[in-house]
């Protein structure tokens, strides 16, 4: 399960709540430092000078995704269960990037028909 908390995990980190930017000597606050320390880390993890950097899933992980939101067809989400279409991978074995969905029916509430990883590609 722990790829689900990876894909739905926040690109960025929150704001810090803390009322004061800085201590009073004038320095950066500690909550601010970290909460700085955070995004730069995100910024470096997901990005590149050619853009963003697709988060890199293994077919076995991929496996796992699907299995798990193929037992839901035939039914509604469940509540509590999110529908992660249009989550955008990478897949390091065939090299290619991945795109999964989920698709519905017109019941209400829509039911799974459903739910797995397509290859796209981008063309000019």
């Amino acid at each position: 399960m722990s790829i689900f908390l990876k894909l739905d995990q926040s690109l960025f980190p929150d704001v810090p709540r803390t009322p004061n930017v800085n201590d009073d000597s004038g320095k950066l606050n500690e909550d601010w430092r970290i909460g700085f320390a955070q995004i730069y880390q995100a910024l470096q993890a997901n990005f590149s000078n050619e853009g963003i950097a697709l988060p890199p899933v293994t077919p076995t992980q991929q496996g796992v995704v699907t299995a798990y939101y193929t037992t839901l067809v035939g039914a509604p989400l469940p509540v509590g269960v999110k529908d992660i279409s249009g989550r955008t991978i990478y897949d390091p074995v065939n090299q290619v990037p991945k795109v999964f969905i989920i698709t519905f029916d017109g019941a209400t509430p829509p039911n799974v028909t459903g739910a797995s990883w397509w290859t796209y590609t981008i063309t000019p």
